[in-house]
């Protein structure tokens, strides 16, 4: 608890040095409300289900992974070489990654068109049975969920059925499967025997195992066939069931730090199913050091902490007959905003040590009157909901126990699709463990939520991130084709 108390005083301390004013209620008042854009005008693209030769290839890495200048192969849509608030895409125009802006909490997908983050599972999206992902290039893209494959039915619709399973498209004793991923999906005899001819309709397929010819299992499998921490997931390159690691099946597993300043940057995730987090590689927080983010060394107390970018959560509402939603309280985006930021996750973080999740936050406050009575009131709000875990809901339907944890969340990159390695299927995820069952057609409706930072009035985000006047975004994201 005296490493709290010392945290406390040192945000008492250091945050008017950095804001350079007192933090009072006529402060907040100053905060400017940020310009939405008007909508543009490309609609957003949806999955191919089969790509036609030729291959365009882009590098020598991993197909889920992309080759960033001077740091070697990373997997695209994580932190990588990255400072916190930015993660990896592929430039299209220069075929390398590069670090790009998040704009959006892990959680949620920039859709170009609005210039808003949105809910990947928000059914308003996408045609019917697909879900919203996202592009090595960091655009949205409607696809089917892992597990199911886009094929046309008898009236030459194009919908979303699972694989290896018997569906409305074959005949029975039949599933739809792949004799090779070169080739779109077909109805074929059953790879495993049967056996996924007669599991329930809420369960995972059954895959044959890379390792050992002949036996098959079921995905998301772990103990007696995976050695932990790795679960049984599908190469789709291959055809065959395989160990797999969260991370390479197209998750990231956050620290406590990261969520937290998440949570305060892009504000409170989506309510979703939560269980005990897994314990993460990442490396755990640290005060120390002197790192030389886009703002400089910044010195506190004598303690060096890095700069990692711009933005802030805040409370959004939602024009109900539009579904537009707006800003109502946006801080500038400045040093002092990420400083505090920081300071406050690792306050949580040393909450969570040293006395659990349900320490009390009376210690937090200030006299009526006392000019820190004010941010001692903003800081117990977010401490509170931080330390109580009221950002984590849970609904009634729940992912399988691999995506559970809060904080494992899914990175949304596209899934493979047969045929040739190019346009948006040159780079995308050849490794999936689906994270609900194959009939599970779970939606939910979270609104949309501006992005963080937001560009000035009359600009937009083109496919660089970059704040630019919007006539020149659209023609680019249309000719690219990419919404």
């Amino acid at each position: 608890m005296a490493k709290v108390v010392l945290a406390v005083l040192v945000l008492s301390c250091v945050l008017p040095l950095v804001f350079d004013c007192e933090i009072s209620s006529k402060e907040r008042g100053r905060w400017r409300r940020q310009a939405r854009a008007g909508p543009l005008a490309p609609a957003i693209p949806v999955s191919l289900p089969y790509y036609a030769s030729p291959d365009q290839l882009v590098d020598s890495c991993p197909r889920g992974e992309v080759q960033v200048s001077g740091g070697g192969c990373h997997k695209l849509l994580t932190r990588g070489p990255c400072q916190v608030t930015e993660f990896v895409l592929l430039n299209l125009e220069t075929n390398q990654g590069y670090c790009a802006p998040r704009l959006c909490a892990p959680d949620r997908i920039f859709v170009f068109g609005d210039q808003l983050c949105h809910d990947p599972l928000n059914d308003r999206l996408c045609p019917p049975g697909r879900q919203l992902y996202e592009s090595a290039f960091g655009t949205p893209v409607c696809q089917c969920p892992d597990g199911t494959y886009e094929v046309n039915n008898d009236s030459y619709d194009t919908v979303c059925e699972p694989i290896l399973s018997m569906t409305g498209v074959c005949p029975p004793g039949k599933v739809l499967w792949f004799r090779d991923f070169s080739l779109p999906p077909e109805c074929l005899p059953d790879p495993c025997g049967g056996k996924n001819l007669y599991r329930g309709p809420n369960e995972l397929p059954f895959v044959p195992f890379a390792s050992d010819y002949g036996k098959c299992y079921q995905l998301g499998q772990m103990s007696g066939v995976c050695p932990a921490p790795t679960w049984y997931s599908l190469a789709l390159d291959r055809l065959q069931g395989v160990c797999s690691t969260l991370e390479d099946a197209g998750y990231q597993v956050f620290d406590s730090y990261t969520l937290s300043f998440f949570s305060y940057m892009y504000g409170p995730p989506i309510p979703r199913e939560g269980t005990v987090p897994l314990s993460s590689a990442a490396v755990p927080y640290k005060m120390t050091g002197t790192t030389v983010g886009p703002y400089g060394p910044s010195t506190v107390s004598g303690t060096s902490m890095s700069m990692y970018g711009n933005g802030r959560g805040s409370k959004y509402s939602v024009d109900a007959s539009s579904g537009q939603a707006y800003d109502e309280a946006t801080q500038p985006l400045s040093k002092g905003n990420v400083v505090k930021g920081e300071l406050i996750a690792y306050l949580k973080g040393l909450m969570d040590s040293a006395s659990g999740p349900g320490s009390s936050l009376d210690f937090l406050q200030a006299p009526s009157g006392h000019k820190f009575h004010e941010f001692f009131k903003i800081v117990k709000a977010i401490m509170s909901d931080l330390v109580s875990g009221r950002s984590h809901h849970r609904s009634r339907r729940a992912p399988l126990p691999h995506a559970t944890p809060g904080n494992v969340i899914e990175t949304r990159l596209v899934g493979c699709r047969a045929g040739a390695q190019r346009d948006i299927n040159a780079k995308c995820r050849d490794t999936i463990l689906p994270a609900r069952p194959p009939f599970d057609r779970v939606t939910r409706a979270a609104p949309p939520v501006p992005p963080q930072p937001g560009c000035p009035g009359g600009q937009v985000y083109n496919l660089q991130r970059i704040c630019t006047p919007g006539n020149s975004v659209a023609s680019s994201i249309s000719a690219a084709n990419l919404g």
